[in-house]
């Protein structure tokens, strides 16, 4: 009777343990999920300054254009075009290839960029090699 009380005390002190260890990782789970959901806000913050920054970019060029070509129709240039070829074409745009990068986290940054480079020589009809000069 003794070793089956000895047993017992055994399993309460292991099951209180293993308590206590769900309860410490719940904990850390929650911890992560909201460290995750942090990040995944300062991302989408740091996209949407990094696409403010480019269009600020592109109009300030176009004033520039302007200014200095001021016979210039420029009403049919926009920040979602690019030169490719000599043709100006539809690109993907800045969130789409963002969006793009988010979505191949086992891979790195600069490949989720190459591939943005690839899907945009494809839209344009070009082969992705020539439209990077390589």
């Amino acid at each position: 009777m003794a070793k089956l009380e000895e047993s017992l005390k055994a399993v309460e002190t292991e099951t209180k343990a293993t308590k206590k260890e769900v309860v410490r990782s719940n904990l850390e789970l929650n911890r992560t999920k909201e460290e995750k959901e942090s990040l995944s806000t300062e991302m989408d913050q740091i996209v949407d300054a990094i696409m403010d920054e480019h269009e600020n970019g592109f109009n300030k060029d176009l004033r520039q254009v302007a200014l200095l070509a001021p016979d210039l129709d420029l009403s049919y240039l926009t920040m979602t075009h690019d030169v490719i070829d000599g043709k100006l074409v539809p690109m993907v745009s800045l969130e789409e290839k963002m969006e793009s990068v988010r979505n191949k986290k086992h891979r790195s940054w600069m490949d989720g960029m190459k591939e943005f480079d690839i899907i945009s020589a494809k839209r344009a009809g070009t082969n992705p090699k020539s439209s990077n000069g390589v």
